[in-house]
C-alpha cells in the first residue's frame, strides 16, 4: 500500500489559501479559467461563511507547494449531512501514482457527507478511474429540446423536426417565484431527504437567487390548488438570438408535460429559437407528452451547449454516482457556470 502521508500533507483549504488555489488552477488546469481570475465567483462557489474553502489539497511537505486538489460543491447547507458534487480535480505531473484517487478517497470519508457525485467527467480519464476504483455508475445526461416555430435557426442547426402528437392546451397555473421566502412558503423541503441529490431551501437561495453573474427565474406549477413542482430557467443570448435553458426541476415529474406546453408557448411568443434541458432520472414519456424531442447519438440536429465561446456542436455530459436513484439537472455541480 502506498503511504502518501510521508510526502504529502492533506489539508482542507481556508480563506488564506484562495490565492494559491486560483494560481494552481491557472497554471495546471486552464490558463485564464474563470475560477483563476474571478475571485468573486471563486468565493461564491467554494468559500463558506466560517472561512472554510471547499477544496482538499495535497501539499508537498518539503517544498510546501500544492501538488493536487479536489474541489467540491455542497447540495444542502446548514445541516448535518449533505451530498456533494466534485469540481476541479487535478494533480500536477511528476507526483506519486494515483494521488488523484487518494484525494477522492479522502474526500469521500469526510464527515457530514452522504453521497459524492461528479458531473462533467472526462470519458478518457476521470470516468474510467471512478468506475474502476470507486464502483461508480457512469451515465450520460439526456438532452431534451423544444423547437419554436421560427423558420431559420442560427444558434441551433435543424435538419428535421419530430412530429409532436400531444397538442393539448395548458390547463395548469404556472407563475414566477420572486423570492426564497415565497418559495419556502409553498414548498416543504423537510420532506425531501430521500431525494438524491438532496437540495434544501438554502441551496436554492444561494444557487439561483444570489448568483453573482447569471440571472435565473423560478416558476411554480400549481396542480389542483397545490404546488406540485417548480423549475428554473435561464435565458442564453448569442448575437441577436436567444434560447431558453431549463436548468433545474423539483417535484412531481408528471408535471414536466405541463412545463413543456408552457415552454412551447413562451418560446413562440417571445422569439426564442428553442428551449432545452439536460437531465437524468426522469420518466421519458413525460417529456414526449410535453412536446420535447430527445437529441440522439450522432444526431443531425445540433442543439449547442457551449456559448462562451460559442460552438455549434452537440456535447455529452457524463456523470458518476453511487448505487442510488438520482435525479440530475444541468445546474447541478458546476455545469451551468460562466466560463
Amino acid at each position: 500500500m502506498i503511504n502518501y502521508e510521508i510526502r504529502y500533507e492533506f489539508k482542507y483549504a481556508d480563506v488564506s489559501d484562495i490565492d494559491k488555489l486560483m494560481m494552481f488552477i491557472d497554471k495546471n488546469w486552464q490558463t485564464g479559467h474563470i475560477l483563476s481570475i474571478n475571485r468573486e465567483l471563486f468565493e461564491y462557489e467554494f468559500l463558506k461563511e466560517n472561512g472554510d474553502v471547499n477544496f482538499l489539497m495535497a501539499i508537498d511537505r518539503e517544498k510546501g507547494t500544492i501538488e493536487g486538489v479536489i474541489g467540491f460543491l455542497e447540495t444542502a447547507y446548514n445541516q448535518n449531512n449533505t451530498d456533494i458534487w466534485t469540481s476541479i480535480w487535478k494533480v500536477r505531473d511528476g507526483n506519486m501514482l494515483f494521488l488523484g484517487a487518494e484525494l477522492q478517497r479522502r474526500l469521500e470519508n469526510k464527515e457530514g457527507i452522504r453521497y459524492v457525485m461528479g458531473i462533467g467527467d472526462n470519458p478518457k480519464t476521470s470516468a474510467r478511474i471512478l468506475k474502476k476504483k470507486f464502483g461508480r455508475n457512469i451515465i450520460k445526461l439526456k438532452h431534451y429540446y423544444i423547437l419554436s416555430n421560427c423558420e431559420q435557426f442560427y444558434i441551433a442547426k435543424i435538419v428535421y423536426r419530430d412530429k409532436i402528437y400531444n397538442k393539448r392546451k395548458l390547463d395548469k397555473k404556472i407563475f414566477e417565484i420572486n423570492s426564497i421566502e415565497q418559495l419556502t412558503s409553498i414548498i416543504d423541503f423537510n420532506n425531501c431527504y430521500d431525494v438524491v441529490p438532496l437540495k434544501n431551501c438554502e441551496y436554492y437561495e444561494k444557487r439561483f437567487f444570489r448568483h453573482p453573474i447569471y440571472n435565473y427565474k423560478i416558476y411554480a406549477i400549481e396542480d389542483n390548488d397545490c404546488i406540485g413542482a417548480f423549475f428554473v430557467i435561464r435565458i442564453q443570448k448569442y448575437i441577436d438570438r436567444k434560447v431558453l435553458r431549463v436548468v433545474d426541476y423539483f417535484g412531481d415529474e408528471k408535471l414536466i408535460e405541463d412545463m413543456g406546453i408552457w415552454l412551447k408557448e413562451k418560446i413562440d411568443n417571445e422569439e426564442f429559437e428553442y428551449a432545452d434541458f439536460f437531465c437524468y432520472g426522469f420518466e421519458h414519456d413525460y417529456f414526449v407528452n410535453g412536446g420535447f424531442s430527445l437529441l440522439k447519438e450522432h444526431d443531425e440536429n445540433i442543439i449547442p451547449d457551449y456559448f462562451s465561446p460559442f460552438e455549434q456542436r452537440n456535447i455529452d455530459i457524463l456523470c458518476d454516482y453511487p448505487n442510488v436513484d438520482v435525479r440530475i439537472c444541468k445546474a447541478d455541480g458546476d455545469q451551468d457556470r460562466p466560463n
